[in-house]
This record gives C-alpha cells, sequence and structure tokens, in this order.
C-alpha cells in the first residue's frame, strides 16, 4: 500500500500522491463516518492516475472505490473528467459493463485536481488467451453494443470530437515529422490523404477511442469491465475497429484480428467503411517505432514480444491495408 501522507490534495508535479487529507474529505462526502483501510496506487496509469481506495461503513460494510486524476496530456483534466463521467452514466444506463460513476470533481474542489470516483470494477486483462477465436469474438460483439448506443445531441455535447482525438499527431498541412524516418511513413501519408478526401459518410456514434486489450476486463471468460474512458467520444466506429485490429496485429495476433472484424460486422449486420483510412492513422499514431510501446504490452502480460518482431508485425499490418486501401 502506497502513498498515504498528511498533506493536501495532488498538485500538477505529482499526480500519483493520494494525501490523506484528501481521502477523509472524501469519504466524508460521499459515505459520512466511515473510515479508511488502505489506499494503493493501481498498475497502469500511461498518462493518468488511479487510486485504489478500500474502506468501511459505518455500518460495517466493506467498500472499495477508484478515484482517478488526469493528467494535461492530449486534453484538458476537467474536459477528461466531465467526460469519462457523463460516458459511464451513459453505458451504465445502456447495460454495457463499465465502473459506476459516483463522483465527479471537474474542479479538482475536494481531491485537488480534476477527477472522478468510481465504484471497483473486478476482472484482469487477457493479452493470450485459449481461444483467440472466442476472446475476439467477445471483443467484438461488446465493441457492437457499444457502438449501438444513440446519440442525441445532449449526449454528444458530453463527449470529445473523436477525429481530432485520433489525429492529434497529424499535421494536416504538411509531411509529419514522425512518418519520416519510418521506411512506409510516405506511403500511409500519401494514401492517408487520398482515403480522407473520398471518405464515406457514416453514422456515427459513441467512440471509446482506445478501445484494445490493455482496457477490457475479463471474468470467467466474459468482458466483466471496459476502462478509461476520459476521451470518449462521438464519431466514426471505424476509430474503434481500426485501433484495436492494429493492436492485436503488432503483437502477432492476425487471425484474431481478422475473427474481431468478421465478429464485428456480424454483430453490426454492415461492413466497416472506411477501416483502411483509419488503420493507417492509427499506423501512424506508432510510428517511427512500435516497439516504443513494448513496455505497455509486457506490462499486461505480453511474454513473447520483441522490439523486432513489433516491428515486423507492424510492416505486414501496414503492407495488408495498402493494399486494400488500392483495391
Amino acid at each position: 500500500m502506497v502513498n498515504i501522507d498528511g498533506g493536501a490534495g495532488p498538485d500538477d508535479s505529482d499526480l500519483r500522491v493520494l494525501s490523506r487529507s484528501t481521502i477523509d474529505r472524501l469519504l466524508g462526502l460521499l459515505v459520512p463516518g466511515s473510515s479508511l483501510s488502505s489506499v494503493s496506487l493501481m498498475k497502469g496509469g500511461f498518462t493518468n492516475f488511479t487510486h485504489l481506495v478500500d474502506a468501511t461503513a459505518p455500518t460495517g460494510e466493506f467498500m472499495r472505490l477508484v478515484v482517478r486524476w488526469y493528467s494535461d496530456l492530449y486534453q484538458d483534466p476537467a474536459e477528461k473528467a466531465r467526460v469519462e463521467y457523463g460516458a459511464l452514466r451513459l453505458l451504465d444506463a445502456n447495460d454495457v459493463p463499465v465502473a459506476t460513476a459516483m463522483y465527479l470533481d471537474e474542479a479538482g474542489a475536494v481531491l485537488g485536481s480534476p477527477g472522478i470516483v468510481t465504484s471497483f470494477l473486478p476482472g484482469r486483462l487477457v493479452v493470450s488467451p485459449r481461444s483467440q477465436q472466442g476472446w475476439a469474438a467477445g471483443l467484438a460483439n461488446t465493441l457492437a453494443r457499444i457502438h449501438s448506443i444513440g446519440c442525441d445531441e445532449p449526449t454528444r455535447d458530453v463527449l470529445f470530437d473523436a477525429e481530432p482525438v485520433v489525429t492529434y499527431f497529424l499535421d494536416w498541412d504538411g509531411f509529419p515529422e514522425k512518418l519520416a524516418s519510418h521506411l512506409d511513413g510516405s506511403a500511409v501519408w500519401d494514401v492517408i490523404q487520398s482515403l480522407k478526401k473520398s471518405a464515406r459518410q457514416v453514422l456515427h456514434g459513441l467512440v471509446h477511442t482506445d478501445f484494445w486489450m490493455g482496457n477490457v476486463l475479463w471474468s470467467r471468460n466474459e468482458i466483466s469491465g471496459i476502462i478509461d474512458w476520459e476521451t470518449a467520444a462521438y464519431g466514426d466506429p471505424a476509430i474503434d475497429v481500426a485501433y484495436c485490429r492494429m493492436d492485436m496485429c503488432m503483437v502477432g495476433q492476425f487471425e484474431a484480428a481478422d475473427c474481431f472484424l468478421m465478429s464485428y460486422e456480424a454483430a453490426t449486420g454492415r461492413h466497416v467503411e472506411n477501416l483502411e483510412l483509419w488503420e493507417l492513422v492509427a499506423v501512424a499514431g506508432v510510428m517511427p517505432d512500435p516497439a516504443r510501446w513494448l513496455s505497455y504490452w509486457q506490462e499486461i502480460g505480453d511474454t513473447w514480444s520483441t522490439p523486432e518482431s513489433m516491428r515486423r508485425n507492424l510492416s505486414r499490418f501496414i503492407t495488408d491495408a495498402l493494399r486494400r486501401a488500392v483495391l
């Protein structure tokens, strides 16, 4: 157990610290009379920080809460807090397995920095399943369920706009520098620009924007939770399909990626339009070297990938996406 002290809430220099005074304020607000048992910093936290808080209610009931703080990487922390809180409420109302949103602190008045408090989701990450087909189909069916949620205008106002979220690293006015040092960078950029101009108009909806195996919890061969909704957005559903497929392929799970696509199309009853565009945008996001993501994969259980295999797998994925794009 870590990071309990007597100081104030977090500051911009260290969001890893959850102080005792902050916890006491939070528990007093949510469950007056409850007492703290323990607090720990959860694994992950590539761009944000998450703490697990165990406490005892006045009735003696055990409570487990999750406190999430947001860094200013990519988006404003207050916006992230507002978006994740709103998305969780929407998803929960539509029976998608997500944590229950309990408290929004958009201004950081209680937590010391913008954040939210949710219930705890049980489950484990699965990156090397016994049945890749069943695993991929489970991911696809859950994603199709998410994409089926209706988004009226008030709902859209809660979410980010998906395209800027997933293309923040691209300079549309010139050749992106991050692509210049990759052998396929020029070809990828040329095709992205061409596909963007000819992209089909599709029905937009709720998009996770970071739907990958590191954000999906499993229990007894069933998905028990989808996490990390701070960049939930309104946009082209193919974004989620493309990013998840690239992540699978980057660690060598090509058959699973194909099964995932087929299962998703079967669940939605329609062909995924603009898939190659968003696959190549996803590729551009990990250029020039996909191996820089290896440590993230290792943290969630990948024991087989190497820098060389990730580079080789990404090249294979690029070749296939480019081939399909020009057919």
